[in-house]
């Protein structure tokens, strides 16, 4: 659930008004903000500082978003990295070829290395 408010965070700075965060992250407002309420709660801090709009990020808030960043971005590449992993075939082959297909044989049996 933390991913999710970083996430949400993220937006905020980035489009600075609550409403378009919302609608990049597609959730309502109201789910964004209580999703960065729950982060504050979470953390022990206010990492935003709002009246009746963004105002922008505290201190705090500047130091989360530092550690959002990398934290995002690493667990998409785990999400690509194991949809890569469902998506391939890995294991070992064997294949019987007669002398006359080893020009075909040879770049099928290529290791594509480690990962």
């Amino acid at each position: 659930m933390i991913l999710r408010h970083l996430e949400f965070l993220t937006a905020l700075a980035r489009e600075r008004h609550f409403a378009r965060a919302a609608v990049f992250c597609k959730v309502t407002q109201s789910t964004l903000s209580a999703g960065i309420k729950q982060m504050e709660e979470s953390l022990g801090v206010l990492p935003v500082e709002r009246g009746h709009r963004f105002l922008g990020l505290t201190p705090e808030g500047e130091r989360v978003l530092e550690w959002a960043q990398p934290v995002i971005t690493d667990y998409e590449g785990l999400q690509q990295s194991l949809t890569e992993t469902r998506r391939s075939l890995i294991g070992h082959l064997k294949i019987g070829a007669i002398p006359v297909t080893l020009p075909i044989v040879s770049p099928l049996s290529k290791s594509r290395g480690s990962r």
